[in-house]
């Protein structure tokens, strides 16, 4: 059976592949409701899911400091339920260090979706011949042909500004022949942040004159569905944590440090490692117990559970960069083919446990 049959069974479209490319750096198929069933192993070592469930538990009851940490390997229904977790075990909700939080933040000068952004007459291309562009840009690219090409130095962008306080937007806009009433600025994430804050001034200088969307296009082989983790447990606590965490440590919902911060202090002795990418070594070994829900097992942790994580074929849902809720499949519906994600029986099953 060929990968193209095998997506099909279980509704897998070429739209929705494409659309799933803006959020996954790899579009995986769950390919069938076995390999949907999550598998466990604790100590290294196979076990049923039951016996491993229990342990965790026993483990999460026991630790007088857990964190769930990562949450960027989860669907928004996932998460929804590692929120409940954290406030059942009194525990932290910590979606760093996994992914780069600035890459999700809002400018005030971004004014475009990225379909508003794929809407425009002329883009500004940050040349960098040591990097490649990934399928956002590659999107972007397709729909907006016309391109003004930049040095990404601080110093030519110090002068392209000078150069728009003197002529106006006709500085750029006059780098083709045709109408321009919408420019779009795609920012790599690894940009410096120095030449970020320049590009979003030069945005608010040409704002009069023609509509101007400076938007940081995220590093998709780090952050996954950190977008969808970050909005979630905004929705359900009310405390933003792109800057840190939430602490249920009392019972109610605090402001929290960043995960790679309190480890170091040895603030938190049992992390329940969901990321897109594992904890790093150098963190991971600073806790003394690990839980590691993941694509791959994980010998390495106390219990690991294999899941598809964000695979396509799955009933739940991913958000993309700029906010858009994507299905990761084609029809939600029961009989449409789509399984569950198992990650959520198991993080419901937790909160029973510990409650």
């Amino acid at each position: 059976m060929t990968q193209a049959t095998r997506d099909n069974a279980i509704g897998i479209s070429d739209e929705l592949r494409r659309d799933l490319a803006l959020v996954l750096p790899e579009v995986r198929a769950v390919g069938g409701m076995k390999r949907a069933e999550a598998q466990a192993w604790v100590g290294g070592r196979a076990a049923s899911v039951e016996d491993a469930v229990t342990y965790a538990a026993e483990l999460l009851r026991g630790s007088a400091a857990p964190a769930i940490v990562g949450l960027n390997g989860l669907t928004l229904e996932a998460v929804r339920e590692a929120v409940a977790l954290a406030e059942a075990a009194r525990a932290r909700l910590l979606p760093m260090p996994l992914g780069d939080p600035l890459s999700m933040r809002m400018s005030v000068t971004q004014a475009a979706t990225l379909g508003h952004a794929m809407s425009a007459d002329l883009r500004v291309v940050i040349q960098d011949g040591a990097r490649k562009a990934n399928a956002i840009e590659a999107l972007i690219a397709e729909r907006v042909p016309n391109a003004l090409f930049m040095p990404g130095d601080l110093g030519a962008l110090l002068q392209l500004r000078a150069t728009v306080r003197e002529q106006g937007a006709a500085a750029i806009t006059s780098t083709t022949a045709l109408p321009v009433k919408h420019v779009v600025i795609p920012l790599p994430a690894d940009t410096d942040p120095r030449v970020i804050g320049q590009w979003h001034r030069l945005a608010a200088d040409l704002q009069r004159a023609v509509r101007v969307s400076a938007i940081t296009v995220p590093d998709l082989t780090k952050v996954a569905n950190l977008r969808g983790a970050l909005e979630v447990i905004t929705w359900q606590t009310g405390l933003s944590c792109a800057t840190g965490g939430v602490d249920f440590a009392d019972g109610a919902p605090r402001p929290s440090a960043a995960a790679a911060t309190l480890i170091q202090r040895g603030g938190i002795d049992l992390a329940v490692d969901t990321g897109w990418r594992p904890l790093p070594v150098e963190l991971a070994s600073q806790c003394a117990h690990r839980i590691r829900i993941g694509i791959e097992a994980d010998a390495s942790a106390d219990v690991s559970f294999v899941t598809p994580g964000l695979a396509a074929g799955l009933r739940a849902r991913v958000m993309r960069f700029d906010g858009v809720i994507l299905w990761l499949c084609d029809d939600p519906a029961p009989a449409a083919g789509a399984v569950d994600d198992p990650a959520v029986s198991l993080l419901r099953r937790w909160i029973d446990e510990v409650r």
